[in-house]
């Protein structure tokens, strides 16, 4: 008897089989797979995936001996009996471990040997006689996507390979979950279908509809804005009942996008049997308060936040507390997005379509049937454009996604996809110019004390700039009275919750009310200020900056000013956006029009001359289409290339208040300290690498179970490290304070 799992606690006779879970593994692959049509495939790799635990040296290990190679055995089978198509199970089968290896060395210092030299090595004996007694295979497998067809292209044979790895991969982990703990495994299926939330949806929806008209009531300008609102909504649900594809929602800020969004992909699903919308938002910043949003009109236990601040693989064993049914069932939906609706962020999307690793490609195949939205499609950094619209090709024309680019500035993609892309919104130029609630005026070059001067003459004003230091140095100017208030990326959300509540009260009230900004409060902030002051940016982050002057159209006209620091713009691509958008706002257009995002987008995108790296910086695209003749793919290589964030942040946690200090005790005595990463999210800022290392020199870093660093400073020298007003300090005056 061959075993694939054993457990202590259990007599020998006990243990999982291998046939029982090779069985087991490839029913529910093929089950995954089935969603794209790759369920043969699928079940045949789930029969390999484990062939080499029929050796004496795994059954060894089982009793406690040395680790063994068990992948390589099926991967060689794969590869001799079905050639071609053997090729691309092999990748599968070779990495269900430790993540997808290249075809060839790459000379790149590859964590992983490469598919070519696993199947040319010795390793992988395995009694092969016992297999193929258990285990039978077809004789052949029926193509479902043809090789040679030149159709194809080596990016989407590659993304078909890495689709078939989730199917196994997320199998594999089932099995063993159900296998060792089938009390909590269980709870995976609590979720309700996606078609039992619309009723609850379009309830809410009427009840906010009768709220705003009756609120609005002789207010001319409130009624306009939510007269506007219910014609966007009216066309998401007329084109919903559309065929799948391509959508653009080009709806200008504050014109209520994302609630029309999510019932035109619930209509949509409904039509089409979807199981599931991912929405995919951009900011971390904003994520939580979305799927606050989305949980108000579809329940409590239909939605799953997928935080991105912490890559921890929480892994659910024996022993983990089940008081919190739903808290484990996000957190096991959070490994595979196996959720109606799932919240997350453009990093955690996008890198995990060209991710390698088992932790990251489980959910893959849950994209599969899918409503896909895209909130800010346009803040995908330009390197990484090319590749990234050609995974949206890939779900869209192969794995039955509908892909919905939700935004205010509707970047210009059609010359990258080259498929047809139907607009939601029947008039998108009437609906902007009757949305119009801002005038824009160019002020050119001003100093700080003239931009003070003219921020002193508003009583309720919003001034927005292009970094932290200079948002800092504003504020400084300012009189620091309950008037004046900041906002950066260095306060953590919580804190940033409480300062928003502050300005909305006073806002309400009538009181002055000034407010320093970085972009942050662009991304999705539902804030109202009548007049706004915005250093020169691209057209995107211009009109963005306006959504939040006279947002509600309380006024006949807000006033919005764009202006040039004294101390000029940021080096790089920043300086390029914002002189795209300086021309433009030049040349005459009307800034906030579609016809001046169109044009700057062209720009931005198009006139790049013969620099194929513009949009491809790593040659992701061609790297796969190179390899298609031999089969021979970069997956790893490519996984450790494709970061949206070029310097990854470090999460520092802030004891910003008695909760925090509570959470963190609590995650520093516990045996699953991973759990508390979704409470302590409110409590997080990002520094960039070498602000963190300043940081640990300092001696006011430390680490709770290698996952969490926290702010360590006592009660009186924390008021001067993390200001109660603009959150922490980086500036590293503060060295003086330990000294």
């Amino acid at each position: 008897m061959y075993y694939a799992r054993s457990d202590d606690s259990l007599e020998k006779d006990c243990w999982q089989t291998a046939k029982d879970h090779l069985t087991a593994v490839a029913d529910m692959a093929a089950s995954f797979a089935s969603e794209f049509q790759g369920a043969e495939m699928a079940r045949c790799i789930g029969l390999l995936h484990d062939a080499g635990k029929y050796s004496a040296a795994f059954q060894w290990r089982l009793e406690g001996g040395p680790r063994t190679d068990h992948s390589t055995a099926g991967a060689k089978i794969a590869d001799e009996k079905y050639p071609g198509l053997g090729r691309i199970m092999a990748y599968c089968i070779c990495g269900h471990h430790g993540g997808i290896p290249d075809g060839v060395d790459s000379g790149y210092g590859a964590e992983r040997t490469s598919l070519t030299d696993r199947l040319m090595s010795n390793s992988g004996n395995f009694d092969a006689e016992a297999f193929f007694q258990e285990i039978d295979l077809p004789d052949q497998i029926v193509e479902y996507l043809t090789l040679t067809d030149t159709k194809l292209g080596g990016f989407r044979l590659a993304f078909y390979t890495r689709m078939l790895f989730s199917a196994l991969v997320d199998a594999d982990c089932l099995d063993a979950h159900r296998w060792k703990d089938p009390e909590s495994a269980r709870i995976r299926a609590n979720w309700p279908a996606l078609d039992q939330l619309i009723i609850p949806f379009f309830e809410k929806m009427t009840e906010l509809q009768t709220k705003a008209i009756g609120e609005s009531q002789g207010d001319a300008g409130r009624e306009r804005v939510n007269k506007q609102r219910m014609l966007v909504y009216r066309d998401c649900l007329k084109v919903a009942e559309c065929s799948q594809g391509m959508f653009t929602l080009t709806v200008p800020t504050g014109g209520g996008k994302t609630l029309s969004s999510m019932a035109f992909a619930l209509v949509h699903a409904r039509k089409h049997r979807l199981k599931r919308v991912i929405y995919v938002i951009p900011y971390t910043s904003i994520i939580e308060q979305n799927a606050a949003v989305f949980r108000r009109f579809l329940g409590e236990g239909a939605v799953l936040e997928h935080h991105s601040n912490y890559n921890i693989h929480s892994r659910v064993t024996e022993g983990t507390p089940l008081d919190d049914k739903l808290e484990l069932a996000e957190r096991l939906a959070s490994e595979n997005f196996d959720a109606p609706v799932v919240v997350t962020t453009n990093i955690q999307f996008f890198e995990s379509l060209f991710a390698n690793k088992t932790s990251k490609c489980r959910k893959l195949h849950n994209f599969a049937n899918s409503v896909i939205i895209l909130d800010e499609v346009q803040t995908i950094p330009d390197q990484y454009l090319k590749p990234c619209v050609e995974a949206m090709r890939c779900l869209c024309s192969n794995y039955n996604a509908t892909i919905v680019l939700c935004t205010a500035t509707q970047p210009a993609l059609d010359f990258l996809y080259k498929d047809d892309i139907k607009e939601i919104i029947e008039d998108p130029q009437g609906l902007y110019e009757s949305m119009r609630k801002v005038d824009l005026v160019m002020l050119g070059t001003l100093s700080d004390d003239a931009l003070v001067e003219r921020l002193l003459s508003h009583p309720q004003v919003l001034c927005i700039v292009n970094t932290r230091k200079h948002a800092r140095n504003l504020f400084d100017m300012l009189p620091q009275d309950d008037g004046t208030f900041h906002l950066s990326a260095l306060m953590c959300p919580e804190h940033r919750s409480e300062i928003l509540t502050n300005i909305r009260e006073r806002l309400d009230g009538g009181l002055p009310c000034r407010v320093i900004s970085t972009q942050l409060i662009e991304a999705g902030v539902d804030i109202d200020l009548p007049v706004v002051y915005r250093s020169a940016a691209g057209i995107d982050s211009i009109a963005q900056a306006a959504g939040r002057c006279n947002r509600e159209g309380k006024l006949p006209m807000g006033q919005a000013y764009i202006f040039m620091p004294e101390y000029g713009l940021p080096r790089g691509h920043f300086l390029h956006t914002a002189q795209l958008g300086i021309d433009i706002l030049s040349s005459g257009l009307d800034p906030l029009g579609l016809e001046a995002v169109k044009c700057f987008f062209t720009k931005r995108y198009r006139d790049r001359g013969d620099d194929k790296t513009a949009l491809d910086k790593n040659g992701i695209v061609p790297a796969f289409d190179e390899g298609l003749k031999s089969l021979s793919f970069p997956f790893e290589r490519v996984a450790r290339e494709f970061s949206l964030i070029e310097s990854p942040g470090v999460p520092v946690v802030i004891p910003f208040d008695a909760d925090c200090r509570e959470i963190i005790d609590k995650a520093f005595y516990s045996k699953h300290p991973w759990k508390y990463a979704r409470a302590l999210q409110r409590y997080t800022v990002q520094v960039y690498p070498h602000e963190h290392e300043q940081l640990c020199e300092m001696g006011v870093i430390k680490s709770i179970s290698g996952i969490y660093e926290v702010l360590s400073v006592d009660k009186v020298t924390f008021p001067k490290v993390y200001h109660q007003q603009t959150g922490l300090r980086l500036d590293f005056e503060m060295e003086g304070i330990f000294q």
